[in-house]
């Protein structure tokens, strides 16, 4: 089966992958912060903000096909969380709409820092950041695993429709159900082999990541840049009447 990574383009040259993952963590972690804080009638903040994330989307030369891809992800999720709540008068609405904007920009810059960062580099980032290991491993588990779980949920899906094909729903949520057990059942049996492997390794609990990553220019040049304009935009009360 063919897998989508989350860092497919982290390969390519640009001023935002050149970036050290820590400068990336911190800066788009505060502007995700300063989008958050943003008062909810504030609409031309938000679209400035939406639109320095197009800027560093450009930048990057990470496909803007992509990116929006993944953003509506989480559209379809929010959309139906709108459309059930459509009856809440004026300033539920508002506020959902504002919901949704935040999250949708926070969610192309995630996909952005994502795309232009390998993963194991960005875990590195986050370990000299002193993040918690347990964090740090988890993260690294799931992303290495999922692919190979999501492999083994395609094969029982396809074996599922060999057997049942053509049979009404109702009839199939019995067996779908006992696919779910199945698939919790390896997954956990394979958790248990790889741990008891790495165990039998030598492992200790702390993964050790061998790449080496430091600030340069480039890194103090966009904290320079880049913080002081998101102080900007947040204190700058643009407001749409």
């Amino acid at each position: 089966m063919r897998h989508s990574f989350i860092d497919k383009y982290s390969d390519r040259k640009s001023f935002i992958h050149s970036l050290d993952p820590r400068t990336k963590l911190i800066c788009f972690i505060f502007f995700i912060v300063v989008v958050i804080t943003t008062p909810s009638n504030s609409f031309l903040n938000f679209a400035i903000y939406f639109s320095l994330v197009f800027l560093l989307i450009l930048i990057s030369k990470v496909p803007l096909s992509y990116v929006f891809g993944r953003g509506t992800i989480l559209i379809s999720f929010l959309l139906i969380i709108l459309l059930t709540n459509i009856f809440l008068g004026k300033k539920g609405l508002i506020l959902l709409t504002n919901i949704f904007i935040k999250s949708f920009i926070s969610i192309l810059l995630l996909v952005e820092i994502s795309s232009t960062t390998n993963f194991t580099i960005l875990l590195k980032g986050l370990q000299k950041m002193k993040t918690p290991d347990i964090f740090i491993q988890i993260l690294s588990f799931m992303y290495r695993y999922l692919f190979v779980i999501i492999d083994e949920m395609e094969r029982l899906r396809l074996g599922w429709d060999t057997r049942y094909f053509g049979k009404r729903f109702f009839l199939q949520i019995k067996t779908f159900a006992n696919i779910i057990g199945i698939l919790f059942i390896r997954s956990y049996e394979r958790g248990e082999r790889i741990y008891t492997s790495m165990l039998s390794r030598g492992f200790d609990g702390e993964i050790r990541n061998l790449n080496e990553i430091k600030f340069s220019f480039r890194d103090y040049l966009f904290f320079i840049i880049f913080i002081p304009l998101c102080i900007i935009l947040r204190l700058w009360k643009i407001r749409l009447l």
